[in-house]
């Protein structure tokens, strides 16, 4: 996953460090089986992949399947890049209290706080998985969304990161300050243009116009026999 964050410490505080494929790993403390592949990191540990950073208080997994699991205080990192269009994508941080890497299927499962940062969104749900093989988020166990003023949230939401258009379902609400929001069975969301389409049950709440301050000026008397002129008609935004 994309994310920016600082980056590790340089190999010159790490007593070890090891490159297996394209994971480059350091830690003062590790245990290693080379018959099983079996490798354990009892202390901090940090490192480095083709695409990003990461970080954990200690972690293990199986260096031969290039498998990892993070455990507490899990920064990982993932740099700006261009999607299959050619189009740039930011750089994403994750942070969560454990994080399970696997990183020749490049799958990644966060869980536990889990927060991504993105640019001006910000998205935090119980978990997180991360399918960069197909370009797909998937986040579960209540979901919320933030970007700028406009907030989202929902059960459980999937992220397709070519269209870059996101399904919330389960039941949604957004609001927006001071008084917009809107609630929906199930709601399409672009991350990158906002347009949005929500489906089942809808239900928008905009503000009426506000009446003018004190003292405002009345409006002028309608000529007799003249056409009056029309107020003008409210209109509310598609956007939450």
């Amino acid at each position: 996953m994309s994310i920016p964050s600082p980056p590790p410490p340089t190999s010159a505080t790490c007593d070890k460090q090891m490159t297996v494929g394209e994971v480059t790993l350091c830690s003062n403390e590790f245990n290693f089986n080379f018959k099983t592949g079996d490798v354990q990191f009892p202390m901090p540990l940090h490192g480095r992949t083709a695409d990003g950073t990461y970080q954990a208080d200690r972690g293990y997994g199986n260096l031969h399947s290039q498998i990892m699991n993070l455990i507490g205080h899990v920064i990982v990192h993932r740099d700006a890049t261009h999607d299959k269009a050619g189009k740039p994508v930011q750089a994403m941080t994750l942070t969560a209290d454990q994080t399970h890497i696997e990183s020749k299927a490049k799958f990644y499962r966060a869980s536990g706080n889990v927060k991504i940062v993105q640019g001006n969104m910000t998205m935090t749900a119980p978990l997180i998985v991360d399918d960069e093989m197909h370009r797909s988020i998937k986040a579960s166990g209540g979901v919320k969304i933030v970007r700028g003023d406009q907030t989202m949230t929902a059960p459980q939401i999937t992220l397709d990161e070519n269209t870059h258009v996101a399904d919330l379902s389960g039941g949604v609400h957004a609001m927006q300050p001071p008084s917009r929001s809107f609630e929906a069975a199930e709601v399409f969301y672009n991350t990158q243009t906002q347009d949005f389409k929500a489906v089942g049950a809808v239900r928008m709440q905009f503000p009426a116009n506000q009446p003018g301050p004190a003292g405002s000026p009345r409006p002028s008397p309608t000529p007799r026999g003249g056409a009056k002129t029309p107020a003008p008609t409210p209109t509310a935004s598609a956007k939450p």
